[in-house]
């Protein structure tokens, strides 16, 4: 039986994968999905007329900026498509890029999510989202 090399610490020791939401804000939030330095990113939102919106992002890393906080930025698509409990149709599914999304956390679970969005409406959010504790559904951590 042959050994590989032995793993190394990396600066994403700290993972941010969790379902985010901002607890005086019921409705809306994020779910974050980090793989070292790219994060996958879907955001649940009502629009002006009370429907769901979602958008996505996929992240890279950026910097550690000078309070510790680590960030992560990229581009922000709208999307949308036909009902789960219907036959797939590709051609019901529209993705179009409406902005950018950047993550910024010092905590590992607090942090600000910033997205513009510039189509018919201009949308931006900054909020300070606290994430899913552990083993505890009902509340949520806030450093």
């Amino acid at each position: 039986m042959a050994l590989g090399p032995a793993a190394g610490a990396t600066q994403f020791s700290t993972n941010f994968s969790d379902l985010w939401w901002v607890p005086s804000e019921s409705g809306w939030g994020a779910n974050i999905s980090q793989q070292s330095d790219t994060m996958f990113v879907t955001i649940f939102v009502y629009g002006p007329s009370g429907q769901p919106i979602w958008f996505v992002a996929t992240l890279d890393y950026l910097f550690a900026a000078p309070d510790g906080s680590l960030v992560w930025s990229g581009d922000l698509y709208q999307t949308a498509g036909a009902w789960f409990g219907t036959t797939w149709n590709p051609s019901l599914y529209t993705s179009q890029k409406v902005g950018t999304a950047t993550f910024r956390a010092a905590l590992v679970a607090q942090a600000t999510l910033t997205y513009s969005s510039y189509c018919a409406t201009t949308t931006t959010r900054d909020r300070t989202m606290a994430a899913r504790p552990t083993c505890r559904a009902t509340a949520s951590i806030r450093c």
